[in-house]
């Protein structure tokens, strides 16, 4: 048989829906020779299962399918002859010309399917110079790596890893995704902070000195790939005569502080230098810097000119939470560093759609916008981007490279000169008003004792009156104290309200986690700080708002000396419970109040000079007013 010059064969085509015969126009010997294939998968069907053949030894073969086509698949049949011989050549007798053609058949049909497979390779053209081969010889240097041209073309070399073709086309996407940004939603999202960088930019753009920016967060921003990195080289690029540094907190320090490394980002050709501080330690909420690391963090050697917080996601997920945890920081800020802007983030989508994120990210707008603060919508663009939020996350929660990109993309916006807009610092909440403060060891001690808990009157760690009070716990059961603030008399007016306690208290860095945490309780339902908050060697607020129940009967709040079953002890200065979700302050000294010429003196503590309720009408010289300790 002469072998006619052939591919060897069919295929690809698509049968129409209900046929099962396909005709083969090569000559082949044996079934098993054949290799058929189906669309979507390189490993061919299993003859006697998928399929039959008919007409072996014949160029006018059939393979019968066992299931009838359906229209949409394509299918594709091989003759693979096998690149091996069985038998030899005699060597003496009669020359018989059968054998002889059987094998040279065999050979120019191997021969004809080799150039086949070859036809489908990546191969130079004709009039190209030949390529090099490329020898590798360690399998390790080959993993997960491409093979690429060299500059000239003339030969092969090894490329960059699936990774980092992966994160360039991350960067692509995530360009893509900011185009989309700017065409849509151009600054939107980082408008709501601008006011707040106005102090920065207006020092960048005059040269005028060194500036520093320093970023509270979680891990969503504590690598070098993140968008606080990420900022750091977008602020070189765009004030080339700054010299740009990068500092990172090492929370695995005893006690946390900076790395003893500086990243030098860029150097300027100018004098001054913009250092950007990241404390971002991976889990924390923003309570993590609200007391002695806030010290070594912002107010030493750092003199903020702009602080931005960004938190979350951990901490639980309730949205409120999230409002005691920020207002602790910034109290902090507020009063350490009474000028400086501050900004928020409304962190990311989680990718499940848990996480109770949204609720977060409007509670703290609307928290934001309270106390004077920016905010940044991370949240909202990563939802409105033009691209599917899998494509800009690596996990459930964290963002992958494109994510962080595209972060650092909105974040960037916020970074534009307007000219005489104020940029200052949060409010303090004058707005809201106080419900019922607590000030000496006597309101104190009435508060009902629970578990091991005591109470003692202590002269030695103070902040008003000349004492505080000491509530401690012993080993082997948790102990805290409780009051009523608010009655089932008076609860009705705080129904579906927020309202705010704070607690003005010492809690020695030695002590355990759990000292000093503060529950709100309102007879239907409660919120409960994570933690004690604040550890120091000194007196530091403690908040914790709670959204009040439509059925609430009670305002009570609960003090912990230890939930841990451990021995623990802090310190008492006064608490003072608000409405509203900002926290207020009510110290126990003598207001003067200016009426009609005269000054009424009106002692701000809990006695029954008030009549029982705080806020009660005052009557003097005929007319009406509020005693200062409701409206300050």
């Amino acid at each position: 048989m002469a072998v006619s010059e052939n591919d060897l064969v069919v295929g690809p085509l698509t049968p129409a829906a209900g046929v099962t015969t396909i005709s083969l126009d090569f000559y082949f010997e044996q079934a098993a020779w054949l290799e058929v294939y189906k669309s979507g998968s390189e490993t061919p069907l299993v003859l006697g299962t998928d399929y039959t053949v008919a007409g072996a030894g014949s160029s006018s073969g059939v393979v019968t399918l066992t299931t009838a086509a359906n229209g949409t698949d394509a299918y594709s049949i091989y003759l693979a002859v096998p690149l091996k011989r069985s038998s030899d050549m005699q060597l003496r007798g009669e020359f018989k010309s059968e054998p002889f053609n059987i094998e040279m058949d065999r050979l120019w049909q191997a021969l004809q399917g080799l150039d086949t497979q070859l036809s489908q390779t990546l191969r130079t053209g004709k009039t190209s110079t030949s390529v090099a081969a490329l020898e590798t010889y360690i399998a390790a240097d080959r993993a997960n790596k491409a093979i690429v041209f060299s500059a000239d073309g003339g030969a092969l070399a090894i490329g960059p890893t699936s990774d980092q073709i992966a994160a360039a086309q991350g960067y692509s996407e995530s360009a893509a995704a900011s185009a989309v940004l700017a065409a849509q939603y151009a600054d939107g999202y980082a408008l709501g902070a601008r006011m707040q960088t106005q102090r920065i930019m207006q020092r960048l753009k005059n040269d005028d000195g060194d500036c520093n920016i320093v970023v509270f967060s979680d891990s969503t921003g504590d690598a070098a790939t993140e968008w606080v990195r990420l900022i750091a080289g977008r602020l070189a690029s765009a004030w080339p005569s700054f010299t740009v540094k990068y500092c990172l907190w090492d929370s695995a320090l005893i006690p946390e502080t900076y790395s003893a490394t500086t990243e030098t980002v860029q150097s300027g050709s100018g004098a001054n230098t913009l250092t950007v501080w990241n404390c971002a330690v991976p889990g924390s909420v923003a309570t993590h810097f609200a007391g002695a690391r806030f010290t070594s963090a912002a107010t030493q050697a750092q003199n903020p000119d702009l602080i931005i917080l960004n938190y979350g996601h951990n901490g639980g997920s309730d949205a409120i939470q999230q409002v005691g945890y920020h207002n602790t920081l910034l109290d902090q800020c507020a009063s350490r560093l009474p000028d400086v802007p501050v900004i928020l983030t409304g962190q990311n989508p989680w990718l499940d759609g848990t996480g109770n994120t949204p609720a977060k990210v409007n509670a703290l707008r609307a928290l934001a916008a309270r106390r004077g603060c920016g905010f940044i919508d991370i949240h909202a663009a990563f939802l409105q981007s033009g691209v599917s939020l899998a494509s800009l996350m690596a996990d459930n929660v964290h963002p992958n490279a494109t994510g962080q990109a595209l972060w650092a993309d909105v974040v960037e916006r916020v970074f534009v000169w307007q000219g005489g807009d104020a940029s200052g610092q949060t409010t303090t909440g004058l707005d809201s008003y106080v419900i019922e403060a607590v000030h000496n060891f006597a309101e104190f001690a009435k508060w009902t004792l629970s578990g091991n808990a005591a109470v003692a009157k202590n002269t030695v760690y103070y902040e008003t009156l000349g004492h505080s009070t000491k509530l401690s716990n012993t080993v082997g059961a948790n102990g805290w104290i409780y009051v009523d603030l608010v009655g089932s008399q008076d609860v009705i007016a705080y129904r579906n309200k927020y309202v705010t306690f704070a607690l003005r208290r010492r809690v020695d860095t030695a002590q355990g986690g759990t000292a000093g945490r503060v529950e709100i309780n309102d007879g239907v339902g409660s919120t409960i700080s994570s933690g004690g908050g604040v550890k120091s060697d000194g007196f530091a607020w403690h908040f914790v708002t709670h959204k009040m129940s439509g059925a609430a009967t009670r305002v009570r709040v609960y003090v912990y000396a230890s939930s841990a079953a451990t021995a623990e002890e802090l310190y008492l200065d006064r608490g003072i419970l608000s409405l509203g979700t900002l926290p207020l302050d009510s110290p126990p000294m003598q207001l003067q109040t200016f009426m009609r010429g005269a000054i009424l003196r009106v002692k701000r503590r809990r006695s029954c000079d008030r009549a029982q309720q705080c806020g009660r009408e005052y009557r003097t010289r005929g007319s009406v007013h509020f005693d200062g300790f409701r409206r300050g």
